[in-house]
């Protein structure tokens, strides 16, 4: 007990702490490695506060109560900020650096001041500190841990395979289709494009169809985020008959992963003897990095070793934006020399997505058709989706949130990219491929029901094309392609979209379709 009340360790944990914290609110979505540079900075930052504090004062009960005072106010000076900009007051918004740092600094310093000068006995509050801010580490920690192991033994138990228990089989008498199943993240429909971006997107569907593809003019995603949405495309059925943890009093995603990388989908074909094709997409939970054959660009490496082991990511640039260095990033734009240097290393996340995006379309043009078939290729490309980073023909554009603008840059841009791309497959194929290019969900900027209207595009050959209708959503996608090419007797499901939010991904919402003269199959 005397250890607890007389070492005061408490600042170290507190400037741990947050990051951890961070980490365990986003534990669904960011594997601990990525947090681990954080983590140990962070500590050891801490660390060296302390220890500077001490030096000065001569004191370590006075020492720890300064340093953890000033870590305090480093640590949620962005999340304030960021709340007061969400929430103005009668119209006037605090949630700005010009009226909140001078505060925050001048209510640091003071705080500081009453420490060294009128607090008397700063070794009291020592052992509630400790165990105050050693509750909220194992809390965390906790947290992050118990999700892990939850997510790795889902992991273990892939979903049943062979919808219905069909038994499948390839094409008697020809070579089976290679399969390419393209996903562009956040593609949404042409009238919601039209009608919300202002942005005519007839051109490329006209493209599309002379190419051959039946373009699905009502199609709607079944849910509206991406891991709710592949889970049921991937597994051709609603959430509520893949599982029984998905109701509204749950936030856990990670039930979902295995329907992701383990879909039935996936074990079929492979059952057939089709090897799998995928692409790293920089988000973990969506990757299928045990496939046949799983691609990563040798130039984020090269990024990496000129960044210093890859600039920031995207959880340090996130943890910073939660501290008094988000003042840093805003204002530092405004000093050239000094937006270089962080230009180079908070856009590292960004120019990373940008940089998977061109290297999945290299390998779809020029090395993909000429893998042995048959292939199941599974390419996830971030794109429309933000970050809005890409111009029309493709250059590099500084970063917009939250931009209808942006979001029409990168449609344009995908479109140009795509269309060659798809044109290649179908000429180079030794036999005509089934291609399937959609979106996961609509725009991220659009109304809820807006974001629920998709790109629905099929390359079906022979008589699959005939099972297609205009309303088809992702739910019957390869119900239609078991069905026409592998023996399948699957009965189409309804078309049915449900929304739901971020924070409470299974409360659903039923949208139905809007767009006049919509016909069901």
């Amino acid at each position: 007990m005397k250890f607890w009340k007389s070492i005061p360790f408490y600042p170290l944990l507190l400037g741990f702490y947050p990051a951890l914290a961070l980490l365990a609110t986003n534990s669904d979505q960011v594997r601990a490695p990525i947090a681990a540079r954080t983590l140990i900075l962070s500590l050891i930052a801490a660390g060296i506060l302390l220890l500077l504090a001490r030096a000065v004062l001569r004191s370590w009960p006075r020492a720890a109560l300064l340093a953890a005072w000033l870590l305090l106010f480093f640590s949620v000076y962005g999340q304030v900020y960021q709340f007061l900009e969400l929430h103005p007051l009668g119209g006037f918004t605090l949630g700005r650096h010009t009226y909140l740092l001078p505060v925050w600094l001048a209510l640091m310093v003071l705080g500081a001041w009453v420490i060294l000068k009128k607090v008397p006995r700063p070794e009291t509050p020592i052992g509630v500190l400790n165990l105050l801010t050693l509750g909220l580490v194992i809390v965390a920690a906790v947290q992050i841990i118990s999700l892990q192991v939850r997510a790795d033994a889902r992991f273990q138990n892939s979903p049943p395979a062979a919808l219905l228990g069909e038994a499948y089989h390839l094409p008697a008498g020809q070579m089976p289709p290679d399969i390419y199943y393209i996903i562009l993240d956040g593609y949404t429909r042409d009238d919601e494009l039209l009608d919300s971006f202002g942005y005519d997107n007839s051109a490329f569907l006209e493209e599309l169809q002379a190419m051959g593809f039946y373009v699905a003019s009502c199609a709607q995603s079944n849910y509206a985020q991406t891991e709710l949405s592949l889970s049921s495309s991937l597994n051709s059925n609603y959430l509520e008959a893949l599982g029984d943890s998905f109701t509204p009093n749950s936030q856990d995603r990670s039930e979902l992963w295995p329907l992701l990388k383990n879909s039935n989908t996936r074990q079929i074909l492979e059952g057939l003897g089709y090897r799998t094709i995928a692409f790293e997409t920089g988000y973990y939970w969506i990757d299928w990095n045990d496939a046949d054959y799983y691609y990563v660009s040798d130039q984020i490496n090269e990024m990496n070793a000129l960044l210093g082991q890859g600039g920031m990511n995207a959880f340090e640039i996130l943890y910073l934006r939660s501290t008094l260095f988000l003042a840093v990033l805003d204002l530092g734009q405004k000093v050239p020399s000094l937006n270089v240097a962080l230009t180079a290393q908070a856009d590292y996340p960004y120019r990373a997505s940008r940089e998977r995006v061109l290297f999945t379309l290299e390998k779809l043009e020029s090395h993909v058709p000429l893998i042995t078939s048959p292939k199941f290729v599974y390419a996830h490309l971030i794109i429309p989706h933000d970050p809005f980073i890409f111009a029309p023909e493709g250059s590099w554009l500084p970063l917009e949130a939250n931009d209808p603008q942006g979001y029409c840059n990168q449609v344009q841009c995908i479109n140009q990219r795509i269309l060659p791309i798809l044109q290649g497959i179908i000429e180079n194929s030794s036999s005509p491929p089934i291609i399937i290019l959609q979106g996961d969900h609509g725009s991220g900027i659009s109304s809820p029901a807006g974001r629920m209207r998709i790109l629905n595009a099929y390359y079906l050959p022979g008589a699959g094309k005939a099972l297609l209708y205009d309303s088809i959503s992702p739910v019957n996608t390869f119900r239609v392609v078991l069905n026409a090419y592998f023996g399948g007797e699957l009965e189409l499901l309804p078309d049915i979209s449900y929304y739901s939010t971020y924070d409470d991904p299974y409360i659903f919402t039923e949208m139905p379709e809007a767009r006049p003269g919509c016909q069901g199959r």
